[in-house]
């Protein structure tokens, strides 16, 4: 079977954990409650994926949205290439 190179799953992962580090300072505690809640005021965070104005929220706990994701194709030289799909 081949392999699928994923960069981009090491760029989310970053920043999750970055966003995560951020809240727990903010909470002073590892407690899940209080690490929610300091999630959902975290603003302003530039990471490697996006710079997030306010990642979470009470009603939105995904930091990434629908706009956020673009469909690429890896060429022969293991390059990221955008817009795979052409209009037929």
């Amino acid at each position: 079977a081949a392999t699928i190179p994923s960069a981009p799953g090491v760029a989310h992962a970053y920043d999750l954990i970055h966003l995560l580090s951020l809240a727990i300072k903010k909470a002073g505690t590892i407690e899940r409650k209080k690490v929610q809640l300091e999630l959902e005021k975290l603003k302003g965070f530039k990471g490697m994926v996006k710079h997030y104005q306010s990642p979470f929220n009470i009603q939105m706990h995904d930091a990434l949205v629908a706009s956020d994701y673009q469909m690429c194709r890896f060429n022969e030289n293991g390059n990221l290439i955008p817009n795979v799909f052409t209009q037929m």
